[in-house]
């Protein structure tokens, strides 16, 4: 009887473990892809230098992805100018020093019933 009982638990102690570890795989992939998203957004942006309908095209693509892309552009001797959705760039380009590029993203855990959002910063120059 005792055999038995160590058994299953050994068994369901293994089950957890693989579980977890696959909890938190899929937690590291979507981290991933919301990484390799942000980079691309900075890249395009840096590429067209900033041009609207490029930065609307990131929001769009964004949006799509489920995440969340906060734009704030810096200029010298003004205060930073935030974009939080197509709507709000402007038809015309405008020189400015830097972009911030803040994507924000869900984690969720169903194991753990976890469910967070998490947030990515980077600088376009």
């Amino acid at each position: 009887m005792n055999q038995i009982i160590k058994s299953f638990l050994g068994v369901f102690l293994i089950l957890f473990m693989c579980a977890s570890s696959i909890a938190i795989f899929t937690m590291f992939l979507t981290v991933l892809q919301a990484q390799n998203a942000q980079a691309e957004i900075v890249r395009e942006l840096e590429d067209s230098n900033y041009y609207p309908s490029v930065t609307k095209a990131c929001f769009t693509r964004a949006e799509e992805a489920g995440y969340d892309l906060k734009i704030a552009v810096i200029r010298h001797g003004a205060e930073a100018e935030e974009w939080l959705c197509a709507a709000d760039v402007p038809a015309q380009a405008e020189e400015c020093d830097c972009v911030r590029v803040s994507l924000e993203f869900p984690i969720r855990i169903a194991l753990f019933q976890i469910g967070e959002v998490h947030s990515l910063q980077a600088y376009a120059y």
